[in-house]
């Protein structure tokens, strides 16, 4: 008897899948006692309600907020990955924690891909929204050269967007994008390098023929 015992107990821990310990979470979503399958099938429901959530974004010094679902944005669940950060416990831990009651699961966040394919909307929307550049002037006065050094704009900053939207859609509430300044037409370096005039030239025109005064103008 006692060696069919130890053969059906040997069977059963060879036919037994691991699973969280109880109390183990992935966010919001309770998944102790779940295999690996089971989890993330779990978490798959969870998102399937979640990604249809609107997400708020603004530019930093604009009024003017961009929304979408976060789906359209470009977030995608890595239910794989999510469930690999939980520990999974074989059959004789299993059944300690039943006897013992215990709900030490560990906790973790979700975890997310990202398509920038998805993000084109936004960058068109910061670029839309951004102060516009101002050309750099240079300007002679008397013998005085008079630098005015270009105002650059800016773009979206792709790679810190993916914080930026899972804040948006944790919180609810309209999030400024990450920005980044672009690069000078006429860096200022270049700018400093004009010294002086190298040559000029002068036209007359009729103010009375038209076409060519405006042409000029």
């Amino acid at each position: 008897l006692g060696t069919l015992v130890a053969a059906g107990a040997a069977y059963a821990a060879v036919r037994f899948e691991e699973t969280t310990a109880p109390g183990a979470m992935i966010g919001s979503v309770p998944v102790g006692g779940l295999n690996k399958e089971q989890a993330a099938f779990r978490l798959r429901q969870w998102w399937e309600t979640e990604k249809l959530k609107e997400i708020q974004l603004k530019v930093p010094g604009s009024d003017k907020v961009y929304t979408d679902r976060a789906s359209k944005l470009g977030i995608r669940l890595d239910d794989v990955a999510s469930v690999e950060q939980l520990e999974f416990r074989d059959m004789w831990q299993t059944v300690q924690d039943s006897v013992q009651r215990t709900s030490n699961g560990k906790k973790v966040q979700p975890l997310f891909k990202f398509d920038e394919s998805a993000i084109k909307p936004l960058k068109k929307f910061v670029i839309e929204n951004v102060k516009p550049r101002t050309p750099a002037k240079v300007v002679m006065q008397g013998n005085r050269i008079i630098r005015t050094p270009e105002v650059a704009t800016y773009s979206l900053k792709t790679k810190d967007i993916d914080d930026v939207l899972l804040q948006a859609l944790a919180v609810g509430t309209p999030q400024e994008l990450p920005l980044i300044e672009t690069d000078k037409k006429v860096p200022d370096d270049q700018l400093n390098r004009i010294v002086g005039v190298l040559s000029e030239f002068t036209t007359k025109f009729s103010e009375g023929n038209a076409p060519r005064s405006s042409n000029i103008r």
